[in-house]
């Protein structure tokens, strides 16, 4: 359900788990270096997305959000009390630096150093299901 490259490594989510591959420079072949669950910290292994903001790598889950510690351990994010319950759906970084996550029914949220905001239909948020966010600069 997710794929991205990061820091070297190309990690996949799929609807158990969160896999990070390497590629043997020798071989080309793709290797697994590590799996993420439950049991290291993600809110759920159905990992939809998966992003690097801020020099930390982000997991947006069926559960819930996460950033990955200096261990390796995953730690699970709050949201909003709002979204404490609602699917996420998509990771996305900006050119200021802000990481959105769309969410699945909840509308979309927007992470700064500055703080929290969430954007639905109070803010003219057509829709409450967010599948994609992009950034238009123009």
């Amino acid at each position: 359900t997710a794929l991205s490259e990061a820091e070297g490594s190309i990690w996949i989510g799929s609807q158990t788990e969160l896999l990070r591959l390497t590629v043997d420079p020798r071989t080309s072949e793709a290797l697994i270096a590590n799996r993420a669950t439950i049991a290291e910290g993600l809110p759920s292994g159905y990992v939809v997305d998966v992003r690097s903001w801020r020099g930390e790598l982000w997991a947006a889950t069926f559960e819930g959000l996460a950033r990955m510690l200096p261990d390796g351990r995953w730690q699970a994010v709050e949201l909003h009390p709002n979204l404490d319950t609602t699917p996420l759906s998509v990771l996305t970084v900006d050119t200021a630096s802000h990481l959105w996550v769309g969410t699945d029914g909840g509308g979309a949220a927007r992470i700064s150093p500055a703080g929290f905001a969430q954007f639905n239909a109070r803010d003219g948020l057509a829709l409450r299901k967010v599948w994609a966010i992009v950034d238009d600069d123009q």
